[in-house]
This record gives structure tokens, sequence and C-alpha cells, in this order.
């Protein structure tokens, strides 16, 4: 197991204390839990999301077209 040291303003430290101590475990594994979901996250799942297979830019115009965009 890796040690780490984290320094927090107070008030932060308190927070945390005051949410550890609610859940009946240590600061340690409260920093431990957070950390590890934190990591656990993937910062660009949100690329791809709105993929279309049927709009790409080459035929963007012809779509635009066909929706009548920007027509009253």
């Amino acid at each position: 197991m890796t040690s780490l040291t984290v320094d927090l303003d107070d008030a932060a430290a308190e927070r945390l204390q005051r949410q550890a101590d609610a859940e009946g475990i240590t600061l340690d594994e409260l920093a431990r839990r957070l950390l590890t979901h934190v990591a656990a996250d993937d910062p660009f799942e949100f690329f791809g999301a709105g993929a279309s297979d049927t709009l790409r830019g080459s035929n963007v115009d012809e779509h635009l077209e066909q929706h009548a965009f920007g027509r009253a």
C-alpha cells in the first residue's frame, strides 16, 4: 500500500472528518474511498456521446437542407 499526504484547508478537513464520523469510518478510509472513486472516472467518457452514423461533416449541408434549416 502507498502512503499519501494531502494538505487541506481547515474547513475542508473538518467537513471530511464530520462525514467520516457520520459514516463510522476513519478519515483515512473515507479519503481512500473518495480518491479511488474519482480516479476510476474516465474524464473523456463524454466523447462520442452525441456520435451519429448518419450525420457527417461531408453531408451536413444536405442534412440542413432536408430539414429546411434557416428558412422561415
